[in-house]
């Protein structure tokens, strides 16, 4: 079998897609594995993730310097030309659609080439924030007349499952959480952000760790923070965003607030195991917010912390359901307000078996075996 994955991104930090085709080749049937994505400047046009998996990256040539909507057009299709054509005569048995807009590209396969198409779905892409009105439309009919001729589709929460079951009459689709590997505590080193940051020992230590823009609920967690009660509570943001300037400033005099800037994926854990809670909290500004499991919820479920969530309908479930934390109204300053009073050292003995089990179902290696059974399942059929 060989394997073609299509993203629209230059492949940077795609670590889903990273861990699915570290996955997939694990399958006896494969023979190779393709990425395509889109070049930038200074990047490699052809370079090996590992062993039998390349990656091809695609300059284009049209429209450079513009960013209009014929602009856009036009650069759409010299990709989806250049990857078909590139790869047409590579007998690609299953292509893999990071996204709604590749969509009819990998359907160009299965109607050309005969390949099978997987819809991996890492959002419900069609109900952001981000897309309105006639560009929802048309989203919304491509992806209702496409997705009958896929031959697998692949999503991230349960919610988003039986959205596209009910929505598009079609089989519930498979889950795949976007979970790191199982991340065994008690051996790892642990990078202790309270030293480096001089957090005072007595104060609860959470974190919040990813994209620092108001639309995450950070702006109403620092709105919270500057007023509270210094000696209680002290949150670390870790990452990058539009905030990063207002958090550093409040933190000058606030033992609330710390900044620390984004690490490298392989150490990130061991900076998160360091600390006390972590914080998962995103406004309900869509209906793909609704029912999103980001990873960091699962990051900070592998490194061993009971979590704070907003009362969003899939994250809300998951840590009811497996008592791994609190849930609060991102909504209301009252509610942020009494979750942080809630936080104290006692409670986090209550939550250590409850997280090691969800370690191991929501684990990648947990997650690896529904993405084999999908492949497997092409496999037989190819």
């Amino acid at each position: 079998m060989i394997n073609l994955h299509i993203t629209s991104t230059p492949f940077l930090h795609e670590s889903r897609i990273v861990k699915q085709v570290r996955s997939i080749n694990k399958l006896k049937e494969v023979k190779g594995i393709y990425i395509a994505a889109k070049h930038e400047d200074g990047l490699k046009r052809e370079e090996g993730l590992f062993e039998g998996c390349t990656i091809n990256r695609f300059a284009l040539k049209s429209f450079k310097s513009r960013r209009s909507f014929l602009g856009l057009v036009v650069r759409y299709f010299e990709f989806v030309f250049r990857v078909f054509f590139f790869y047409r005569g590579k007998k690609i048995d299953v292509v893999n659609a990071h996204s709604l807009a590749l969509l009819p590209l990998a359907l160009l396969f299965k109607v050309f080439c005969n390949s099978k198409v997987i819809y991996d779905a890492h959002e419900l892409e069609t109900e952001t924030h981000a897309l309105k009105g006639v560009k929802k439309k048309a989203a919304k009919f491509l992806e209702k007349h496409l997705v009958k001729y896929v031959d697998k589709v692949i999503v991230v929460s349960e919610s988003i499952s039986m959205w596209y079951a009910n929505s598009y009459n079609i089989e519930a689709p498979a889950v795949v959480l976007n979970s790191p590997p199982y991340y065994q505590l008690s051996k790892v080193k642990k990078i202790s952000l309270r030293d480096k940051l001089n957090i005072p020992k007595e104060n609860i230590l959470c974190i919040y760790q990813g994209g620092l823009m108001k639309v995450r609920g950070v702006k109403k967690l620092l709105d919270v923070l500057k007023d509270f009660p210094e000696g209680r509570v002290s949150v670390v943001f870790m990452g990058y965003g539009d905030l990063v300037d207002d958090i550093k400033e409040l933190s000058k005099n606030n033992t609330s607030i710390y900044y620390h800037p984004a690490v490298e994926q392989d150490v990130l854990l061991d900076y998160t195991s360091s600390c006390d809670f972590g914080l998962a909290l995103v406004e309900n500004s869509c209906l793909s917010y609704d029912f999103c499991m980001p990873n960091k919820l699962f990051e900070y479920i592998q490194a061993g912390l009971p979590v704070v969530v907003s009362d969003l309908t899939e994250m809300e479930r998951f840590v009811k359901n497996n008592d791994l934390g609190f849930v609060l109204n991102l909504n209301s300053p009252v509610s942020i307000a009494n979750t942080l009073n809630e936080l104290s050292v006692s409670k986090l003995s209550k939550f250590n078996e409850n997280n090691e089990r969800a370690k191991q179902l929501t684990s990648w290696e947990e997650q690896e075996r529904v993405l084999l059974k999908e492949y497997s399942e092409l496999v037989e059929l190819i």
